[in-house]
């Protein structure tokens, strides 16, 4: 059994959790840690989060940089609050910085204040097939080299990406669902690595 730890990356502890608990993780034996994905406080969090949240890639490269054999996961990311060009950018500098030690968690989110929080409140009715178009623009970026994409969200001629990650042919990508849901239970059969559900029972 692999155990990994969900790191607090938000309240008042935020801070002091993400400094220190990824290497006493690393030393407890733990497989891997984890942060999660918000970037602003709303009221739909209320009274399950506060307002402060620590950045989840920021924060994963703060461990890394602490430690030395531990993976690091972010579970899960909300794709569509940022560009998949640049997102795919930071995953795999990340990737090259740590030895190839992350795991990424991928969601659509659910709190379309926080869309709109972000500039991003127009995509929030098409976040599953945003979600699905950025998966293929990065895993597409993870190749490398140049190339064009031609979707409905994104679109560009000719860009050159590199450095790719570590890992190959890309990172462990940990696709989030509940069982029920078809549509993310399609995005996990055909691009997940791990199924990464929540709120389970046992026997489910």
């Amino acid at each position: 059994m692999r155990l990994g730890l969900v790191v607090n990356n938000n309240g008042a502890p935020a801070v002091e959790a993400v400094r220190r608990m990824p290497v006493l993780a690393e030393e407890a034996g733990y497989e891997s840690v984890w942060v999660t994905d918000h970037v602003v406080g709303v009221r739909s969090f209320q009274p399950v989060y506060g307002a402060t949240w620590m950045e989840p890639m920021m924060a994963l490269a703060w461990m890394a940089a602490a430690t030395s054999r531990i993976r690091l996961g972010v579970g899960v990311l909300v794709v569509p609050y940022r560009d998949p060009v640049l997102t795919a950018k930071m995953i795999a500098t990340l990737d090259q910085l740590s030895g190839g030690r992350v795991d990424l968690g991928i969601g659509t989110g659910w709190a379309r204040s926080e869309y709109h929080a972000l500039g991003r409140g127009d995509l929030f009715g098409e976040r599953g097939a945003v979600t699905d178009e950025s998966i293929e623009v990065m895993l597409r970026c993870w190749q490398g080299g140049e190339f064009g994409f031609e979707g409905k969200y994104f679109r560009f001629r000719s860009l050159q990406f590199d450095p790719v990650p570590v890992q190959r042919p890309r990172v462990p990508l940990w696709i989030g669902s509940r069982t029920g849901q078809r549509a993310p239970m399609r995005r996990v059969a055909k691009y997940a690595d791990v199924w990464h559900p929540t709120g389970l029972s046992p026997e489910e």
